[in-house]
């Protein structure tokens, strides 16, 4: 660029005689000026945070700034001559002259002054998110193509782990209530188009408040996670298993075939609590109360199911209850019975 504004300086100066007062009072200080602005644009495009790209007509690289280097993991003189479709994954590398070519024919701005978002190639092999802005000028005679980049890869990062946080129970990693709900309305919409059965499973676990208040939440928490460990073993991978909130357990079941394959599932999350928990150096043994629905059988409906399922883990709660006090009567008639006495 110097070069050129020497020329057009030396033109205008052999225009007007080469005069050398026009030189030194109008020509030379205007090459000085427009050399400063040129230093200082370049200053400002090379120091941007932004990554700035501008490739030709033909998707050469004409400038590649410090941040795009850094971006994409290439140097200033690997980038510049190369084709932009450099940067680019497939299948975006192989369509790219195609849509520059297009746009040459055409004008037609299907991207041109517009933010979207696309997929980056590091010099590494690694893709990553781009939020991309491209703007078309002539300059010279010549079609150029110039585009801002922002890495949004912490953005995309925190925006899934803010859905994931909306989806998943935070201490167990789990499905939560609000996932659980939605899959097992899918599931229900599924098995009445296939015609199907789905069964539903609720769990309560026993003697985990005693444990709760008495050892603190801490110990609690990990009681927790390692339930959910231990229940992830007794469910296939196509069936759902969530934490409904504090201590109770769904586990959907998807396509079941008969009944005895749900109470085989529901012996096999039983006998996950037949043996203790360790949690820190404690040795921690609770239980599990557990009630299940049928669609269609019991309930066509998602409420229905767990309705019925919730009424039949309480059931069995209450159940297992009366057998402990009875358990528990016996033993204190039996050590106060003089009869028993030697």
């Amino acid at each position: 660029m110097p070069v050129l504004i020497n020329a057009l300086i030396a033109g205008l100066a052999l225009g007007a005689g080469a005069s050398a007062a026009l030189w030194f009072l109008y020509l030379r200080p205007l090459r000085d000026r427009l050399t400063t602005e040129l230093a200082n644009a370049r200053v400002i495009v090379d120091t941007a945070s932004q990554g700035i790209v501008t490739i030709d007509e033909h998707g050469s690289i004409l400038l590649f700034n410090r941040a795009a280097q850094r971006m994409f993991g290439y140097s200033l003189a690997e980038a510049l001559g190369q084709n932009v479709s450099l940067l680019m994954p497939a299948p975006e590398r192989e369509h790219h002259d195609g849509y520059l070519q297009r746009y040459r024919h055409t004008h037609e701005k299907h991207v041109i002054d517009k933010t979207r978002e696309v997929t980056g190639l590091r010099r590494s092999g690694e893709t990553f998110p781009i939020e991309l802005s491209i703007s078309a000028v002539e300059a010279g005679g010549r079609l150029l193509f110039s585009a801002i980049l922002h890495d949004i890869t912490e953005r995309k990062r925190l925006e899934e782990r803010i859905r994931h946080m909306a989806h998943y129970d935070e201490l167990t990693d789990l499905p939560n209530r609000a996932l659980f709900y939605d899959r097992l309305k899918q599931a229900i919409a599924l098995a009445r188009r296939q015609g199907d059965r789905i069964a539903l499973i609720y769990l309560d676990l026993d003697r985990f408040k005693p444990v709760n208040d008495h050892y603190g939440h801490h110990t609690g928490d990990l009681l927790l996670k390692a339930v959910a460990q231990r229940l992830r073993a007794g469910v296939r991978e196509s069936d759902t298993l969530a934490r409904l909130g504090g201590d109770e357990f769904a586990v959907l079941l998807q396509s079941v075939n008969s009944l005895r394959d749900v109470a085989a599932v529901a012996e096999k999350l039983s006998d996950s609590f037949s043996a203790p928990f360790p949690i820190d150096d404690l040795m921690i043994s609770i239980g599990a109360s557990l009630g299940t629905s049928i669609f269609p059988d019991e309930a066509d409906h998602a409420d229905g199911l767990v309705k019925v399922a919730d009424q039949a883990m309480y059931l069995a709660k209450a159940r297992q209850q009366a057998m402990v006090a009875e358990v528990d009567d016996a033993y204190y008639h039996a050590s106060h019975d003089p009869s028993q006495a030697e």
